[in-house]
This record gives C-alpha cells, structure tokens and sequence, in this order.
C-alpha cells in the first residue's frame, strides 16, 4: 500500500494535449493523506483521443501479388482509478484493502483495399474494397484485502493477499464490401458480422512469511488460484456471393476456459562471506485447465506440474566491482485476448483471430554479469520453449491467409548486453545500452518450416541535460536504432526513433511545464518478411508513435510524503487482461 507521512496529505493533478495524426488528451490526479492510524492513496485518470495505424501487407501468391493497405483510425477513451485503504490495528499489524477499475471504449473504423496485382503487368487483376468496423469495451473491477503482521523486530513477518477480479470485453466486428475481377467482368458481395461477450473471473489467495535466521533469510508462501473465461459469440459471413446481402441469420458458438494453479515456493539467501552471497528459490506449480465448447463438441483437459528452480550467487571483488551468475526459469501464459476466439475479416480472404487453446510457454534463463562502478555488462542464454505468438498461415490454393496465434516457436537465444551510465557533469547525465545476440527458432507448424537463425543488435543512448543552476530547466534527447535481424519466423529490418522534451520547474518545483516530441523522423516503422506455405509475405505496420505533447502538472501540500505500492497476490493475471 502507498505510505504516507503521519498528519499529512498531498496531491498532484495534471493534464495533457498529445497531437499524433489526430488529436488527443489525458487529465488526472492523485491523492494520499494519513490521518493517526488510517492511511488512503488514491488516483483518477482520464483520456480521449484518436489513434490512426498504418498496416501494409503483401503476400506473393502463385496468381498474383496481393496487398492489402488496411490502416485504421480508432477512437480511444479511457477511465481508470484506484483507492488503497490500510488501519494499522496495532504496534505489529496492519490490514488494507485495494479497490481498482478500469475501463476502455475502443470505436474502430477501416477500409481495407487489396489489389490483385499481374507479376508480368502489374496490371490490377481484380480488387476487393472493404468498410469495417470494430467496437470493443474491455472493463475490469479489481479488490484485495492484505494483512501484514511483523512477528518480532527482526524481520519475520507473515502477509495475506486475497483477491478477486471480474474482467469484461464485449466485442462487435462488422465488415462489408465488394470483390471486382477485371476480365471476364464479374462483381461479387461480402458482408458479415461477428459479436462476442467475454467475461473472465478470477479468485485468488496468497500467503507468505519472512524468516530471518542466524543461519539464513528464509522465505516460503503459497498461492491458489482460479478463473473462468467465457466467450459467448454470434457470427455470420457472406463468403462471395452475386447480390448485395440484405437479410443475415447469425449462428452462434461458445467457448469456456477454466484455468486453477496451486504453487508453493520456498527461499532462501545467505551471506557465505565478506565478498560473497547466495540465493536459492524453488516454486512448485500444479495447473489444471479445460477448454469446453458445447457447439464445436470440444472438451479438453490439461494436468500437469511444474518446477521452476532460481539460483543466483555474487561476487563482491570490491567497492566497485561485482561478478554474479544467475539461472531462473519461468512460465509465460497467454493472455486473455489471445484466447479470444472471435474473427475479424478485413475481407473474405484475410483473417485476424485469437486462438482459444493455446498453451503456456517456458523460458529457461542463465546470466554471468559484471559490474564496475556505472558499467554493467551480461552474458546471457535462454530457451524459449512452446513459445506462442501471431503468424500467418496463407493458403496457396484459395488465396485466404489466416492472421492467428499459436505455440510454435522454440527459441535459443546467445548475447552480451552492455550499459554505461555517464555522470561526471552535474549538468548531463547519459545512459546508453548496447544488446548483441544469436537466436536460433525452430518450428512447429502443420507444413514444415525452415529454421530460422540470426543476429539481432540494438543501441541506445538517454540523455538528460539541466539547463540552468537553479534546477528548474531540463532537456532531454533520446535515441535508438535497432538493427536488421530475426525475431522468430520473421527476418526484421531496421527501425529506429528520435525523441526530445523540455521541461521547466515553476513554483518551488510544485509546477511543472513538459514539452515532449517521439520518434521525430517517423523511423520506428515495424517491418518484417517471412515464407509460410511457401509463401513470401512481406508486412509494414505503424503504430503512431510519432506525437508532440503538452503537459501540466503540479503538486499540493507536503513534498516528503514517501509512497509505495501494495502488490497484490493476482498481479500476473490482472496482467492476462492487459491492466
């Protein structure tokens, strides 16, 4: 729970004006104030705004090139807010509670157009020209309720988290158009609509006890938790068909996804020495899933167990030098939109659509760093195992090319990274990274795909300037540029962004005037190519990130108020919903 000074309180409010292709503004505020036993921090934020995405994708079927220019303009306004409650009851106990909300209106508008072009010619073969639309209000209301009891004034403490979540995402996607072949002359008609409410719920409970020791600090803690995710979906679709579609019956289909996880772990991290230090972890999970649909007559049940060990040992050479080693291995699930089986058609042959039975992935993870002073430096593997994600699967046959997501990617990944913190002037301080690495993926598709192999390379440079003796003017310039390489089935190329700010202090620092420019040049373009099927696709995406802002904040009351957050025990699913 956020901390404040005893008898105290202080706020902050602020709002923004972002310019990107179209308009956009954010306002909000905060406010923490402790009155005897009784603590509250709180926040409130508001946006509204349009956000315009490029996407360009060509696919290079035996008939002819296909592409498909579907950029999207969405209206985007958002609420979120949250109040953090905590009584401390005595001298060694202290209980809260969390009340957390967010919600999110998406209206998306597009107009797909896909050419047909002639490899000899580059005559137009045929068009089909599209209207879509895409309405989506994710929406999540979030509790806890913690206990913290301190056992003894040496560290032993027991806490308990108990949490629970109802998230909800109603969506509607509509499209209609029409397909023109150029000779022999024929016009044909699509339309269709797909609707899905999926609501997810989740209850969870988390205990865990501090133990120092002469010997060690132990640490031990158990979890449990369980939720359901319902998709409830009305869908119909034209296909090609002479006249224009005037009357549609939709059909309906369901999808239930029950997921429970048990886990304990246990810690420990001991002082071997004057220069050295361990720490071992253990966390034993049992996940048990079922993925139900009534309509498709699916059923199907995962059991299974996992161990994920943590090791991590350092070496204290001297003040300023460290060497340490570390392995961790972790589980990656997917989140709840991934699952989300409802399709969006941008025409009749191309598709985008979640996929509701993916499975988890499992990262493997061993460092050997080094540190001196404010230079850092790592050597590091990992391996990616069942690791899901988007691909395309094109059908040479009919021209359909289905954008979805699955387990299919085992990646081993070899690199150095490397950053350097300069801070020699009082009045610059820059902070620049350098990641190099070997990846190798194999997949696992219904046609056998080539392996993919490549160097991946990343530099970056964050620099912070203050302008004046006084402390109140600060500039700032930013830059990255990442390097051609791979990145699973895809071969990437360079991307790159320049960004700059400028703020002044007024007001004894309380006021604050930030002027803020991303990705000037418009360089952060994602582009990538791939061969599926035996297909070579090639794909351009843009995601807006080209803004310049305005932003005002400033701060009431008292200034030494510290804050910190609770971490409640269902972190890592409220982040499956993308909150």
């Amino acid at each position: 729970l956020k901390e404040a000074k005893a008898d105290s309180w202080n706020a902050q409010a602020y709002a923004s004006y972002r310019q990107r292709r179209f308009a956009g503004g954010a306002g909000g505020g905060s406010f923490n104030f402790n009155k005897n036993k009784f603590s509250l921090a709180s926040s409130l934020n508001y946006w509204n705004g349009n956000y315009y995405q490029e996407q360009d994708d060509y696919a290079y079927f035996p008939d002819g090139l296909w592409y498909t220019s579907s950029p999207f303009k969405a209206h985007i306004k958002g609420l979120n807010g949250r109040a953090d409650l905590n009584y401390q009851v005595g001298p060694n106990w202290s209980m809260g509670a969390q009340y957390m909300y967010a919600r999110t209106d998406y209206a998306v508008t597009d107009q797909p157009y896909t050419p047909v072009y002639d490899y000899e010619t580059d005559a137009i073969l045929r068009y089909l020209q599209s209207e879509g639309t895409m309405d989506l209000s994710p929406e999540i209301h979030s509790v806890n309720y913690n206990n913290v009891l301190q056992l003894d004034t040496q560290g032993r403490s027991i806490s308990l988290n108990l949490d629970y979540f109802t998230y909800r995402n109603p969506d509607i996607k509509t499209y209609i158009g029409e397909s023109v072949i150029a000779e022999p002359a024929l016009v044909q008609y699509y339309q269709g609509i797909n609707t899905n409410r999926q609501d997810v719920e989740n209850y969870s409970g988390k205990i865990d006890i501090d133990l120092p020791t002469s010997w060690a600090t132990l640490g031990f803690g158990a979890k449990i938790s369980t939720t359901q995710s319902f998709n409830d979906i009305e869908f119909f679709n034209s296909g090609l068909v002479e006249e224009p579609i005037s009357d549609f019956i939709t059909e309906v289909n369901d999808f239930e996804y029950d997921e429970t996880i048990e886990a304990a772990y246990v810690s420990a991290n001991k002082d071997l020495s004057d220069k050295w230090s361990a720490q071992l972890g253990l966390r034993l999970e049992a996940t048990q899933t079922n993925s139900f649909s009534k309509n498709l007559q699916l059923d199907v049940d995962n059991d299974y167990v996992k161990l994920f060990p943590s090791f991590y040992l350092s070496y204290n050479q001297s003040a300023d030098a460290t060497y340490s080693v570390t392995y961790s291995r972790r589980i990656e699930r997917p989140g709840f939109f991934d699952l989300n089986p409802n399709i969006y058609f941008i025409n009749p042959f191309q598709t985008i659509e979640g996929n509701a039975f993916l499975q988890p992935a499992f990262v493997d993870n061993v460092e050997l760093s080094y540190t001196y002073k404010n230079y850092f430096a790592t050597v590091y593997y990992s391996y990616e195992d069942n690791m899901f994600a988007q691909v395309p699967l094109p059908n040479a046959s009919t021209n359909i090319i289905r954008f979805t997501n699955e387990n299919y990617i085992n990646t081993q990944r070899l690199g150095i990274s490397q950053n350097l913190v300069f801070d020699q002037l009082s009045w610059w301080t820059s902070n620049n990274s350098l990641d190099v690495n070997f990846a190798r993926s194999e997949f696992d598709l219904a046609e056998q795909q080539a392996d993919q192999r490549g160097i991946n390379a990343q530099v970056s440079t964050y620099n912070d300037f203050t302008l004046n003796k006084a402390g109140t003017l600060y500039a700032g310039i930013n830059y990255w540029y990442s390097f051609p390489g791979v990145d699973g089935i895809f071969n990437t190329q360079s991307a790159s962004a320049l960004s700059v700010y400028l703020q002044l202090r007024l007001l004894n620092k309380k006021l604050s005037l930030t002027l803020r420019g991303n990705d000037l040049f418009k360089s952060s373009a994602e582009r990538t190519e791939t061969t599926v099927n035996h297909v070579f696709q090639t794909a351009r995406y843009y995601y807006d990130s080209r803004f310049f802002q305005v932003s005002l904040s400033y701060k009431f009351g008292n200034d030494e108020i510290s804050a910190k957050r609770h971490d409640t025990g269902n972190q890592d699913e409220k982040a499956r919903t993308g909150n």
